[in-house]
């Protein structure tokens, strides 16, 4: 799951009260607010997101289900579902379900090859939430050995029917390969997964070769802040699920602290921002 990126009108859904509001929602300890960076404590996590709440009209429904179902109707050529995103307090925006499931766009491949040119000759590459699989398309195309895992089911479809394999994994899960992957891809600000990017970074530092590297996007507003979220579709609406946004420069600094891991260069391409890391 990526950013949000249209504008929507908020009448179009009635959203249920934000966490701390009603009973169904389960409030964020306020040091989550306070470091972006630290740990979600016990609120549940499921990839894209998990829903903790109750949906409109008391039927629960969690924000994986919404997402999975959206990735579905495109795996199954059914017409696009229309999948808004709000942040508590904040006004419901439209995710980008068309440029995932597109090829890669040039920023995305810029990236990508600036990650090629760091790494061996068939590298091997594992992209944690790869979504529809496109970035993990593009290496494979360029001869790298590219394992794809995502909590989505119909995701995993989509990346295996580009060719790659791909694993119904979570991000901050059990994952196969331990110090064996050249390459570890925290794209379309899925460094924010679990609202717990220093999880994340160590997650990614213990996957790594010693030669390794993490490449990740981050806010491209130079935002650091956990935030609860919430996905809709129809009259749908998800329970709120934590997730983080990390920026260039002191953000991206404290997650990596004590991860394992520092940075070797940031870049700006097309209006959204990354970073390459690696073992020091």
């Amino acid at each position: 799951m990526t950013r949000p990126v249209v504008a929507h009108n908020p009448a179009e859904l009635s959203w249920p009260p934000e966490p701390g509001k009603a009973s169904v929602a389960r409030r964020a300890p306020e040091s989550e607010h306070a470091d972006p960076v630290g740990s979600v404590g016990s609120v549940d996590r499921d990839g894209p997101g998990v829903g903790v709440g109750v949906g409109v009209g008391g039927g629960a429904v969690s924000a994986l289900e919404l997402y999975d179902e959206a990735l579905a109707a495109h795996l199954t050529g059914l017409p696009p579902v229309h999948l808004l995103a709000r942040p508590a307090g904040g006004l419901p925006v439209a995710l980008a379900l068309h440029r995932w499931c597109a090829p890669a766009e040039p920023a995305d491949r810029a990236a990508l090859d600036r990650l090629r040119a760091a790494l061996p000759a068939q590298a091997r590459v594992l992209d944690l939430g790869c979504g529809p699989g496109r970035h993990s398309a593009y290496l494979h195309g360029a001869g790298l050995a590219v394992l794809g895992a995502d909590t989505s089911a119909a995701a995993v479809a989509l990346t295996r029917r580009s060719g790659v394999p791909a694993l119904h994994a979570d991000a901050l899960g059990r994952l196969p390969g331990r110090g064996t992957w050249d390459g570890v891809l925290l794209l379309d600000g899925n460094v924010g997964i679990g609202g717990n990017p220093r999880r994340l970074l160590i997650q990614a530092a213990g996957l790594l070769t010693p030669g390794g590297r993490v490449l990740v996007e981050l806010d491209p507003d130079s935002v650091s802040d956990c935030r609860w979220l919430q996905l809709g579709s129809g009259e749908r609406v998800s329970g709120p699920f934590p997730w983080a946004r990390l920026a260039a420069g002191a953000g991206l600094g404290r997650a990596a602290a004590g991860s394992g891991l520092v940075v070797n260069c940031y870049w700006s391409q097309h209006g959204r921002r990354f970073a390459l890391l690696s073992p020091g």
